[in-house]
């Protein structure tokens, strides 16, 4: 899973990218997903799922205290950088 830069922290159950005012365009949860607010109420940060089955590529939300990798849009120099893997 790789945190995407969205939250629902400002207001539960609407979600922005981080550092926009403006609710994300759109959003790409699987059925039944973000669930009721309480269950939510802890997990404010989105990620994105990797794992090859009927998940992959669909968002859920997690707890922001967790850690974890992040994909993020990038302009200058770090976007121009490249890394060999």
């Amino acid at each position: 899973r790789y945190y995407i830069g969205v939250t629902d922290l400002e207001e539960e159950g609407v979600f922005r990218l981080n550092g926009d005012t403006n609710p994300a365009p759109f959003l790409n949860f699987p059925p039944g997903f973000p669930q009721d607010l309480i269950t939510e109420e802890q997990r404010d940060c989105v990620v994105l799922a990797t794992h090859p089955d009927t998940t992959f590529s669909l968002w859920y939300t997690v707890p922001c205290t967790n850690s974890w990798a992040f994909i993020c849009e990038c302009e200058g120099p770090c976007f121009q950088s490249t890394v060999a893997v």
